[in-house]
């Protein structure tokens, strides 16, 4: 509904505005002052009332950033500004972010036959020295070619860096770009800065030197330079966001919601280009660089949604934020949350090449913003590749790890090219294909145990099972496909609802299916014939999708268990509720984030007599602050505040919580203040039975508490004694015989666990924390 509103507001907006001539005196004598001298863009603020107006905003002019959803800084062009005049919004011209660089001295071809200055920025002749300077110097390791040359003559530049670079290789691909918006210049000197690190350091850094051994990298380190280099290729003075064509580049992608063109202006020359040189390669990540706040920003900008691997995503960017504030001064890279952001969270985009790469290309892209001015004076540019150089390169690393492998015909061993799919975790394209020319498939992902399919036109579709991933490490997974005449498959547009939900299912059945039918278990209906049938659920549980496929005499079945989960929502507010199962959310519910300035205290009961509450939670992400000063979630044991469990805030999850008082309640406070709102929390409500936890020997005791690898046991007994470990549900985890009063913890999850140590006629219980 708020799309639809804003669309019609949009299209009303578009309708009364068709010249200069509806604007009353004050506004086009506003119109001319603010485009005085020939101006190609202008830059200002507007103090805004809501999210929903920046919304409107986005749609009419070219939104910088917003900041708290209280001020809006915007670009426009002549025709922009005047459709922005007709909204009767006040607004204040800023200086343009080039006005501070008249003076500023250039780096030119000259200058380089001495050496590089990296505090000073290139003429556009010198950068073009630059680029080819690194193939001859580095012809083994380095290519540089053009991807594109403008109507000006100026090309888009990339660097193509790897191992034997002349060589065909199976290696992931990575790709950096910089500088869509031509006066963000700071991003350009990092892209240099880094080509020059890795071929300058290969062989001595470490780092660098695994990188190029192991990747297939390119970089770009000025994607605008008829923007960039608006006054002049001797300058660059007068630089402005936009291209020649006075269109914001990093809105004239195709969007995931809004179609093609979603700016309503002809697609560029550059980012035709760039949707061209995304066809041609299999980018597995990417980053895309700007500047203007300090900050890095993760998917969706045009959705509220949250991509799949969001647990993913933030812990790249915490890693990158972390690493960037570590190696500079207080106060660096830390806007918005610390230093990270989803992108709708922060503001909507429509036309982003970052939604474009993940949605379309199936690709992991994240935006980084290096600096609060974007327009850096030259003395402080290598600051700033000391303070972002390592966030770079770990980043650019992360393309190695996750699960990766080769999918080849069984019985040709030739690659094929297959869409691989993460079973109950892949929606909204997160799915990723195996390379056609190599086989190969690389696929970034949080650590976890997931069910892999392989599917490929023509082959049986093959699923492994239990595939453990860990962080920061490579899982190899080969894989042969029998061929096969046809295969069924299917996708949903969901995983996890609310009661009284519809589900979209579609089928992706290879080999033209004759026919189609469906079993879903408490679906309503229960079965389909219909090709992509949708389907309601109205009771609570975990649910089993079938879809059987027929082709002639030919059939065949997929099948996936717990396909859809349905569970009754439990969103935070104001009030007392009794439950026995559920989904307990932030108020934003499944989709949302949670909303600003809240304050609320939900009582939790247990609906099953002489049972505890038990929380388990699957995702949590509020604002990060010291001491939980901003955003947090404070747990207590009982019907009231009187016995706190834990306050959490960030990425600081309170795993799993069970009340341990008569009553079996938990009382939850939340509170959030007025500025950014995160993903909030998804938890697991259950009732548990009272497993009489307390100890029953006060000689007993265990540490450390939370535990990792090996808990430690204090009690007066010597010699063997047998121990068990248990759930907190009941289930016997690990059991043994140990005379060291020491017991391994291998193979133990995250929670709360009950140890029972025997000996002899005595018997001594404890719980601890396994973390």
């Amino acid at each position: 509904m708020r799309r639809l509103l804003l669309l019609l507001a949009v299209l009303t907006l578009s309708a009364n505005i068709t010249n200069s001539q509806d604007l009353n005196k004050n506004q086009l004598r506003g119109l001319e002052e603010a485009f005085r001298g020939n101006k190609n863009e202008i830059y200002f603020k507007i103090d805004i009332k809501d999210k929903e107006q920046a919304v409107l905003l986005g749609k009419t002019i070219s939104v910088d950033h917003n900041s708290n959803d209280q001020v809006c800084y915007a670009y426009a062009d002549k025709q922009d500004f005047q459709n922005f005049l007709k909204l009767g919004i006040d607004y204040t011209i800023l200086p343009h972010p080039n006005s501070t660089i008249q003076d500023i001295q250039m780096l030119t071809t000259k200058d380089l036959e001495y050496r590089v200055d990296w505090n000073r920025y290139p003429t556009y002749e010198a950068y073009e020295q630059m680029m080819l300077d690194f193939a001859s110097k580095y012809p083994s390791l380095c290519k540089v070619y053009s991807f594109k040359t403008l109507a000006s003559g100026r090309k888009l530049y990339m660097a193509h860096i790897t191992k034997d670079v002349d060589e065909e290789n199976d290696r992931p691909e990575f790709l950096y770009t910089a500088q869509m918006h031509g006066d963000e210049v700071v991003t350009y000197m990092l892209m240099l800065r880094l080509i020059d690190h890795l071929l300058s350091q290969y062989g001595t850094d470490d780092l660098a030197t695994k990188l190029v051994d192991n990747i297939d990298i390119h970089i770009n380190p000025l994607a605008n330079p008829d923007g960039t280099y608006r006054g002049g290729n001797n300058s660059i003075y007068r630089a402005t966001r936009s291209n020649a064509n006075n269109v914001d580049l990093n809105r004239n992608f195709p969007d995931p919601e809004d179609g093609r063109n979603p700016d309503g202006k002809q697609t560029q020359p550059e980012t035709l280009a760039f949707m061209s040189l995304a066809d041609d390669h299999h980018f597995v990540m990417s980053g895309n660089l700007h500047s203007g706040v300090e900050l890095i920003n993760y998917p969706w900008d045009t959705w509220a949604k949250r991509h799949p691997d969001n647990n993913w995503w933030i812990y790249q960017c915490e890693k990158y934020a972390n690493s960037a504030q570590k190696n500079s001064p207080d106060g660096y890279f830390d806007d918005e949350n610390n230093g990270i952001t989803n992108g709708f969270d922060w503001y909507e985009v429509a036309g982003g090449r970052q939604d474009y790469m993940n949605y379309f290309h199936n690709c992991r892209e994240i935006t980084l913003e290096h600096s609060g001015t974007k327009i850096l004076a030259e003395n402080t540019l290598d600051n700033h590749w000391t303070y972002n150089k390592e966030g770079l390169l770990n980043y650019m690393e992360q393309v190695l790890f996750g699960v990766s492998g080769k999918v080849t015909d069984k019985a040709t061993g030739q690659v094929i090219k297959a869409k691989v799919v993460i079973n109950n975790h892949d929606i909204d394209n997160s799915f990723i294909y195996s390379d056609a020319a190599s086989g190969k498939y690389y696929r970034p992902i949080k650590e976890g145990t997931y069910d892999i399919s392989f599917i490929a036109e023509g082959y049986a579709i093959e699923t492994i099972k239990n595939v453990e991933i860990k962080d920061n490490a490579m899982k190899v997974v080969d894989v042969q496909l029998t061929a096969k005449q046809a295969a069924a498959y299917f996708s949903s547009d969901k995983i996890t609802i609310e009661i009284g939900d519809k589900v979209q299912f579609t089928s992706e059945s290879l080999g033209t299916p004759d026919s189609y039918e469906w079993t879903f278990e408490g679906g309503i209906p229960a079965t389909s014939t219909e090709k992509n049938p949708k389907i309601n659920y109205s009771k609570a549980g975990k649910y089993k999708v079938s879809l059987k496929i027929k082709k002639g005499d030919f059939e065949d079945t997929y099948t996936v268990e717990n396909c859809i989960s349905v569970y009754k929502i439990v969103k935070m507010r104001n009030t007392e509720v009794t439950v026995s199962s559920g989904l307990f959310t932030d108020d934003g519910g499944i989709e949302n984030v949670y909303g600003k300035s809240k304050s609320y205290t939900m009582v939790i009961n247990p609906e099953i007599e002489d049972t505890k509450v038990k929380l388990e939670f699957t995702n949590f992400y509020l604002e990060e602050s010291e001491n939980c000063k901003f955003d947090y979630l404070k747990i207590y044991d009982g019907t009231d505040k009187s016995n706190l469990i834990g306050t959490y805030c960030g990425t600081n999850s309170p795993d799993i919580i069970i009340a341990d008082t008569p009553s079996g309640a938990l009382t939850i406070e939340f509170s959030s203040d007025r500025n950014s709102c995160t993903e909030g929390w998804q938890a697991i409500v259950s009732n548990v039975r009272d497993t009489n936890v307390t100890e029953v020997n006060t000689d007993i005791n265990v540490y450390p508490n939370p535990a990792t690898d090996q808990l430690n046991i204090v009690m007066d007994i010597k010699g063997a004694f047998s121990y068990q470990i248990y759930s907190i549900n009941g289930t016997l985890k690990l059991n043994g015989v140990s005379n060291t009063h020491k017991i391994k913890l291998s193979g133990l999850s995250k929670g709360l666990y009950l140890l029972k140590v025997s000996n002899d006629d005595k018997v001594y219980r404890s719980k601890f924390i396994c973390e």
